[in-house]
C-alpha cells in the first residue's frame, strides 16, 4: 500500500515552487534586451550589466544591497546608444542611470560631479574617445528622489535630473 507521508508532499512543493520560481527569473531576465536600436549590445548579459552598475550604485548612492535590473528603455540614436537602465533594490528603491557610448551627449544640472577613476595612456586609447558615460542623479535640497531624464536632439541626445535640485554624477569609464 503506498503511504505518502506530510513530510514528502512538502519536499515535493518546495522543489516544485524552487524549479518553477528559478523558471519565472531566467525568463524575466530573457526579456531584457541587450542590443539597441541600432543593433549595438550595451552589454554581453545582464549579469555583467548589473555587475558593471553594481559599483556606481556602491559608491555615488550608497547602495550596497542587491538590485535587480527592471527595465532597459532606449533613445534611437544614430550611432553608439543611449539607455535608460532602471532598478529596484531588494528593499523596493527604485532608480534609473543612464548608460552611453559613442553618441553626442549632452548634459545639464545646477550641480554636476564628474567621476573619472583613471584616464587611458595613448597606448590604451583606440582613438574612439571615452569607453562609456554613465549619468546618474542624486536627490539634493527639497528633492527626494530623482530619476535621469534625456531626450533626442538632432546630433545625440541629453541626459538631466527629474529635479533641477538634484546633483547630476557623470561617470566616465
Amino acid at each position: 500500500m503506498l503511504r505518502i507521508s506530510i513530510k514528502s508532499i512538502c519536499l515535493l512543493g518546495v522543489i516544485f515552487c524552487c524549479f518553477f520560481g528559478c523558471n519565472k527569473s531566467i525568463e524575466e531576465i530573457d526579456l531584457l534586451n541587450m542590443t539597441a536600436p541600432n543593433g549595438e549590445k550595451i552589454s554581453e548579459n545582464v549579469f555583467k550589466l548589473k555587475d558593471e552598475i553594481s559599483s556606481i550604485l556602491k559608491n555615488s548612492h550608497n547602495i550596497s544591497e542587491d538590485f535587480e535590473i527592471t527595465n532597459l528603455k532606449y533613445l534611437p540614436v544614430a550611432k553608439g546608444y543611449f539607455v535608460f537602465i532602471e532598478y529596484q533594490t531588494s528593499s523596493g528603491i527604485k532608480g534609473n542611470i543612464v548608460k552611453a557610448k559613442d553618441t553626442n551627449v549632452k548634459h545639464f544640472s545646477k550641480v554636476i560631479t564628474l567621476n573619472v577613476p583613471r584616464l587611458k595612456s595613448q597606448s590604451e586609447d583606440t582613438g574612439g574617445g571615452v569607453d562609456n558615460i554613465v549619468f546618474s542623479c542624486n536627490p539634493r535640497g527639497s528633492c527626494s528622489s530623482c530619476i535621469v531624464e534625456g531626450e533626442m536632439w538632432e546630433g545625440g541626445a541629453t541626459a538631466y535630473c527629474s529635479c533641477s535640485e538634484c546633483e547630476l554624477k557623470v561617470h566616465i569609464y
